[in-house]
């Protein structure tokens, strides 16, 4: 297959390959991202090939099979300017892909023409319908990142707003210096696609020995959370911590996902191997926009009277105990960087 720039000659062509994607999606449980309003009309793909923004997909005996706008730069996309329930990975010049579609006579011509386009830029973003689930599935195995919701003119349909960009060891830097202990969220949560991510990324830690002594337990059950709280301002409150004398503190800070590391007993270096997957886990959602707080207070509820009902409702494994664990959502509050203090460097040689 090759890419190439459309030419009006190309016109008839495109506009069939638009009626079949119209009634591919009808077929499969899509019927309303372009079919009430016969999306795309001729007028636009006219005015596309016009601004050489429209490209085709031939395949290796030179027929078109399939379609997508391409275009890239600074700010590109103005209904990209304002995306809800999340945010962009980056701000940088980037490329966007519309509008694409085939005839299904190649497979993977879609895959195919997204890859290009990536390869133009480094840096590409993309939306879909929410019912465009073949679609939604191409942008995970390709590597995107679902970063919330935008609005388009062409209707009053939300859409999924996927981006993908080349890594570099900077954004890992820039993970790092942006990422703060957040203890206000909203109560939205976040999107599974994210949490996938994070929790790949714990599981892609290293480890001693690559034991791996950990297992994560995921809990978006707000009355859950709530007994682990409870539980552990019992045992806490005996001290006579003032802050829970406040009845609105809780120590997961009422975040719509916690995630609770257990670690096994009998390996010298579980601790530390839980704490590197917690921080790996804690920068992947930095990287994706999302907030968190490590927490170390919710050990207490495992060390009373009602701790193993509780390591039994969090289905913590036979042999493991609570570790640390992990506040997830979208944060509402901001805070400056701590202040760094150069003199606990030490420099021998």
């Amino acid at each position: 297959m090759r890419i190439r720039k459309s030419v009006l000659q190309d016109l008839d062509r495109i506009m069939e390959i638009y009626a079949h994607a119209r009634q591919f999606m009808a077929q499969h449980g899509n019927p309303n991202q372009w079919g009430p309003t016969g999306w795309p009309p001729e007028t636009l793909i006219r005015n596309d090939i016009a601004e050489g923004s429209s490209y085709v997909c031939e395949n290796d005996a030179g027929k078109v099979t399939g379609t997508f706008f391409f275009t890239q730069g600074p700010d590109i996309e103005p209904t990209y300017r304002v995306i809800t329930d999340g945010k962009w990975l980056d701000d940088s010049p980037y490329g966007v892909v519309h509008r694409i579609a085939s005839d299904g006579s190649e497979k993977g011509t879609g895959a195919f023409c997204i890859n290009w386009a990536f390869a133009q830029c480094g840096h590409l973003r993309m939306d879909t319908h929410g019912d465009n689930t073949v679609m939604q599935n191409l942008l995970r195995k390709l590597g995107f990142t679902h970063c919330g919701t935008i609005y388009v003119q062409e209707d009053h349909y939300p859409r999924l707003a996927y981006e993908k960009k080349e890594e570099t060891k900077m954004e890992v830097l820039q993970a790092i210096e942006k990422r703060r202990s957040h203890r206000v969220y909203q109560a939205k949560q976040i999107p599974e696609e994210a949490l996938a991510q994070i929790l790949k990324a714990g599981l892609q830690s290293p480890s001693a020995r690559n034991h791996q002594p950990w297992h994560f337990s995921v809990v978006r059950d707000a009355a859950l959370i709530q007994e682990v709280h409870d539980e552990a301002a019992r045992m806490l409150g005996k001290n006579g911590s003032p802050r829970f004398a406040d009845p609105k503190f809780q120590i997961f800070y009422y975040a719509p996902t916690a995630v609770f590391i257990f670690g096994e007993k009998n390996f010298d270096w579980t601790d530390v191997d839980c704490g590197i997957a917690v921080e790996n886990m804690a920068l992947a959602a930095e990287g994706l926009g999302i907030g968190s707080v490590i927490l170390g207070l919710p050990k207490a509820a495992f060390r009373g009277e009602k701790a193993d009902a509780l390591r039994a409702k969090l289905r913590c494994p036979e042999g493991y105990d609570f570790v640390i664990a992990l506040s997830l959502g979208y944060a509402e509050d901001t805070k400056e960087p701590h202040e760094l203090h150069e003199e606990k460097i030490s420099r021998i040689g």
